[in-house]
């Protein structure tokens, strides 16, 4: 999936839990081809991580789409919150 969005024009983050090794090697591949990625490791069920996944991804690309996914994702938990 991130080779295609990559391909497609879309910069990428392949975010991890485990495998730091295997998430680099798709970012080189990602990179080697044209494409723009970040590798980040967290995981997705916790609020803060998330957000330190935003942070990484709008400090290594700008803010743009990552900042609307930002507030969204905010959105979404706040009301999860409720």
């Amino acid at each position: 999936m991130a080779e295609r969005l990559a391909r497609d024009g879309f910069t990428v983050v392949v975010n991890y839990s485990g495998n730091d090794a295997a998430a680099e090697a798709l970012v080189r591949k990602i990179e080697a081809a044209g494409g723009r990625a970040l590798s980040a490791k967290a995981d997705v069920g916790d609020p803060q991580a998330v957000r330190g996944l935003f942070d990484a991804a709008e400090a290594a690309f700008g803010g743009g789409r990552a900042g609307e996914q930002r507030r969204h994702h905010e959105a979404c938990d706040s009301r999860r919150q409720r």
